[in-house]
């Protein structure tokens, strides 16, 4: 990798944490959120469709009923798997909630949705086996907490080629691009 591929990168990473995290936030604060859909999607405008009204029900359960005006920070990536079928990552900053919060508010969540799914929490610190490439019969939910936010910010990074003039991110978005629709 050249020089300014590895600056390039740097940067990237920097970007990435600045975006999740504030000043005073540590990665403990951080869920990697993982959302396989029940019926492929072909293009992220769809997957995105799908994806929203599930984020904005848990932030809705976990923040409150006026969380559309100051989401939860949030990095959402769409992108293809192993098998070219499109799933989210989803790095959510719950700030001073808990595990425990996170998994109540989806409950809550899973009952009230009309987009239904399922999901599972991994506490381990090791890489997730359940995260395999497969279309479950509903949208399933897999969450892992951020012990390392170094390594999360490399797995994102080797999405996109930086070998390139520009580096295309048209299946990135933060919580305000997610949720813009919310606000207008």
């Amino acid at each position: 990798m050249t020089d300014t591929a590895n600056q390039l990168k740097h940067e990237l990473a920097a970007w990435i944490r600045s975006l999740v995290l504030s000043e005073s936030d540590k990665p403990q604060n951080l869920i990697f959120l993982t959302l396989h859909f029940c019926h492929p999607k072909r293009d992220i405008e769809t997957a995105k469709e799908t994806l929203r009204p599930i984020l904005a029900g848990l932030l809705s359960k976990l923040q409150n009923k006026k969380w559309y005006k100051h989401p939860y920070k949030s990095l959402t990536i769409i992108e293809h798997g192993k098998l070219h079928i499109l799933h989210a990552h989803t790095i959510l900053n719950i700030e001073h909630k808990t595990i425990e919060d996170l998994e109540k508010s989806l409950i809550k969540t899973m009952n009230n949705q009309k987009a239904k799914f399922t999901f599972d929490i991994d506490l381990s610190k090791s890489p997730s086996a359940k995260n395999k490439c497969y279309t479950p019969k509903q949208n399933h939910l897999l969450i892992k907490p951020v012990y390392d936010l170094q390594k999360l910010s490399q797995y994102i990074i080797k999405e996109y080629k930086l070998n390139k003039p520009y580096i295309d991110t048209s299946n990135l978005f933060t919580s305000n691009m997610l949720f813009q629709t919310y606000i207008d």
